[in-house]
């Protein structure tokens, strides 16, 4: 038994008591609804979650650009701005998790780089994250 690690998770189940489970649900549903509503209007994002910001039920917002694979989509923004997504192969889109802790600047920024994506394209090179999310997932 790791005594720093249970004061950890000790530490963390406080952190999210004291914010409220409510309170979490509500802002990850609010930044989802504010990606949702600024993705779709960006040329070319074909909407795979709800295509409605009312309609948006999670945090969870998942998008694709039709000239753009996946996994060097989501790789991009993680090499262009430290955008954390994750590709999802069976759905061929590129998944984003909003939480608490996120801001409407973060997403504004994404939107940012996806819109860009969409207009330009990405660099065509070797995106080292493509290997690690690839070998993460296997390992899952």
């Amino acid at each position: 038994m790791s005594v720093p690690l249970l004061a950890g998770l000790k530490a963390a189940i406080g952190f999210i008591e004291d914010i409220g489970l409510e309170s979490i649900r509500r802002r990850s549903i609010a930044l989802a609804r504010y990606a949702t509503s600024r993705l779709r209007d960006v040329a070319s994002v074909r909407m795979v979650s709800a295509e409605q910001p009312a309609d948006v039920r999670s945090g969870i917002v998942s998008f694709a650009l039709p000239s753009i694979a996946p996994e060097q989509l989501t790789a991009h923004l993680w090499e262009r701005g430290r955008i954390v997504g994750r590709t999802v192969q069976d759905a061929a889109c590129t998944r984003l998790c909003f939480h608490a802790f996120n801001t409407e600047a973060e997403v504004d920024g994404t939107v940012e780089a996806v819109a860009e994506a969409a207009k330009h394209g990405i660099p065509d090179r070797h995106y080292p994250s493509i290997e690690t999310e690839w070998e993460a997932m296997v390992e899952l």
